[in-house]
């Protein structure tokens, strides 16, 4: 597959997105301000609601209903 020509900016902007991809695959923290900059607008804001997102499941999940509890109890 043939890549198309890129000028400077997509290239810095490319190899600057490879190398938070890479961060983030290490599990290591990536600054917001680094995703603000790298990212387009509507980028960032799909970020920020697939965030949201991932904080209302965690604590959805981190409270278990009684009859799992119970069941539990019973299950020891």
């Amino acid at each position: 597959m043939r890549r198309r020509n890129v000028n400077a900016e997509e290239q810095l902007r490319l190899s600057k997105l490879e190398g938070l991809a890479e961060t983030l695959k290490r599990r290591e923290n990536v600054q917001n301000r680094q995703l603000q900059r790298w990212l387009t607008e509507g980028e960032y804001e799909q970020i920020e609601l697939e965030w949201g997102a991932q904080k209302d499941l965690r604590t959805e999940l981190k409270y278990k209903p009684e009859e799992l509890k119970r069941y539990e109890v019973k299950l020891k």
